[in-house]
């Protein structure tokens, strides 16, 4: 399974190095990386290449990355090509980024499978998850920027934090009160809910 990430950049130039640092941080995840700049966003993806399931999205003013699978992507594809937004390809993200020019950020809800995504006009940016939460989304809002990603170690490397436990969320999960919002056991990542879309406006 490949892995998703992405930088809005506030106090930090935009660096693919950073993005790719990201990428890296999960190895497992696969060794073909992608990486596309918008404005003050930089987006990536990687994958093995026996199995690719994360996909970026072509050139346009919106970009976007997905991982995962959607399940009603036919039944999409043909809505939005009937509202005059046609998808440029078959790809999810690129269906996301259909989905978004004809919705807005009210397009998860219009999807279902099992799929985490990152959408970017280059100044705003949105991250959303599947309704069951099959696919996981960690995320750091920071002075430097704000990154979103796949595996909490990448939002670790790209932040540049030690790598250090929260004992809080330690000790929820050791007692089962794991909460839908509860955050990440690495102490200064953040984890995305299921079936929600956090929007993230520029200077904010």
């Amino acid at each position: 399974m490949g892995s998703i990430i992405a930088i809005l950049a506030r106090s930090i130039p935009i660096e693919t190095a950073r993005a790719q640092q990201m990428l890296a941080a999960a190895p497992h995840r696969g060794n073909d990386f992608t990486m596309r700049q918008n404005g003050d966003c930089v987006l990536g993806v990687s994958n093995d290449p026996e199995l690719i399931d994360s996909t970026l999205s072509r050139d346009g003013q919106l970009t976007a990355v997905v991982s995962g699978k959607l399940d009603n992507a036919g039944d999409l594809v043909r809505a939005l090509t009937d509202s005059g937004y046609p998808p440029v390809s078959a790809d999810a993200a690129d269906i996301v980024v259909a989905a978004f020019r004809a919705y807005g950020p009210d397009a998860p809800n219009r999807m279902r499978g099992v799929f985490a995504g990152i959408v970017t006009d280059g100044r705003a940016l949105w991250c959303f998850r599947d309704h069951l939460g099959f696919k996981p989304l960690f995320y750091r809002d920071d002075p430097k920027g704000f990154f979103v990603a796949t595996e909490a170690k990448q939002i670790i490397a790209g932040a540049a934090l030690r790598r250090e436990p929260d004992p809080e969320v330690l000790e929820q999960i050791f007692y089962g009160k794991m909460a839908e919002d509860m955050s990440c056991a690495l102490k200064g990542v953040n984890r995305l809910a299921k079936a929600t879309t956090l929007a993230v406006e520029p200077g904010k």
